[in-house]
């Protein structure tokens, strides 16, 4: 017998192709309609659309459409089907196709709901320095904590590594939680392309959806999305670099105001792994930094092709010209001195994601 989650996934997949064939069953109608039955090629799908509709109807737990399916084939067989159907037979038919209609409306409703509510939490049963990167990662009113069985209930999501303490054994955690927790869900994380015996291991554990890449904010937000249509607030990404820890708070303060998501870090050597975990719209350089330069920073960032076109905003508390000159090549926003002003940070990180849309057309 399928575990629960699965169950609960094929139910999804049924409900989806059932409300495909009604889509179809309603075009095909008005086709037939519009050209008064003689196309009798069309007759023949339509009537072969109702008796899957029918039949698929049949394995869910409220049937839907199944009797206004029934009723199609029924009255599409009664005379001859290269025959143009009866008056009787067409006011049927136009009868149970405005009952589809009206139970189509609430089928995306009933497809759609459990998808927007039961995601409440995301638990990371991940290593200890994925989980801890990721716990500042921003999706919306719903937060991210470490992996304990305690905390899982119905409207957790836990991502798991497939090898989370061991080889293979993120398959069997994943039973386990389902088991006790059959309305949870699970997304299963690889570093390395996931092979087909390890996926199907992990979609018979009970699986909905995989993340064989780096697991990184973006990653995670995209693989929820796509699993369970949640509407994450996609707010633009702010890095900021300074190691001065009043001036991180500002920015923070004045970001956070301005509708802005802004992750701050004081230290240059985080600078590369924050922008691969946060996955930034745009970074904030100091100029004067412990051990190097904003400038030489921003190289290094562009180094990797991935990043090549993140725009860059540097801060300086000098108005020095060589560092305008030097800063020229790697951004195209002139350096904003510190302390900085509100507005025309805030109009030069607009500018900056303008401008970078706009090459992007």
């Amino acid at each position: 017998m399928a575990e629960p989650a699965l169950r609960e996934q094929l139910s999804s997949y049924i409900a989806r192709r059932v409300s495909s064939h009604a889509e179809a069953a309603v075009e095909l109608y008005e086709q037939c309609s519009k050209n008064e039955w003689r196309n009798t090629s069309k007759n023949r799908t339509l009537l072969d659309t109702s008796e899957k509709l029918s039949k698929l109807s049949n394995k869910l737990p409220h049937k839907p459409f199944s009797e206004q399916a029934q009723k199609i084939s029924s009255l599409l067989k009664l005379g001859q089907i290269e025959e143009c159907p009866s008056h009787k037979a067409q006011e049927g038919m136009k009868e149970a196709i405005s009952l589809i209609e009206e139970q189509l409306k609430i089928e995306v409703e009933l497809l759609l709901e459990p998808n927007t509510s039961q995601i409440k939490q995301v638990l990371l049963a991940v290593s200890s320095s994925k989980s801890e990167a990721l716990q500042s990662a921003t999706l919306g009113d719903i937060p991210i904590h470490s992996f304990s069985m305690e905390n899982v209930n119905a409207g957790t999501c836990t991502i798991i590594d497939v090898d989370f303490k061991g080889k293979g054994k993120g398959v069997s955690l994943a039973k386990k939680i389902l088991q006790a927790n059959p309305h949870s869900k699970v997304i299963f994380l690889s570093d390395n392309k996931m092979s087909f015996e390890t996926k199907l291991n992990a979609i018979r554990a009970g699986g909905h959806f995989f993340i064989d890449e780096n697991l990184t904010s973006k990653s995670l937000k995209e693989a929820l999305n796509a699993a369970f249509h949640i509407d994450i607030d996609p707010k633009t990404r702010i890095l900021a670099l300074d190691d001065s820890p009043s001036q991180l708070k500002h920015l923070e303060n004045v970001l956070g105001n301005a509708g802005f998501m802004c992750t701050a870090i004081s230290q240059p050597e985080l600078l590369l792994d924050a922008i691969e975990t946060n996955q930034p719209d745009l970074l904030l350089l100091d100029v004067i930094l412990p051990k190097c330069t904003g400038v030489e920073l921003a190289r290094l960032v562009r180094q990797h092709i991935q990043w090549r076109n993140i725009p860059i905003i540097f801060l300086s508390a000098e108005e020095d010209p060589n560092v305008h000159l030097n800063s020229q090549e790697l951004s195209t926003t002139p350096f904003l001195t510190k302390p900085t002003d509100q507005s025309k940070l805030v109009n030069a990180i607009k500018q900056q994601l303008s401008d970078k849309q706009s090459h992007a057309k």
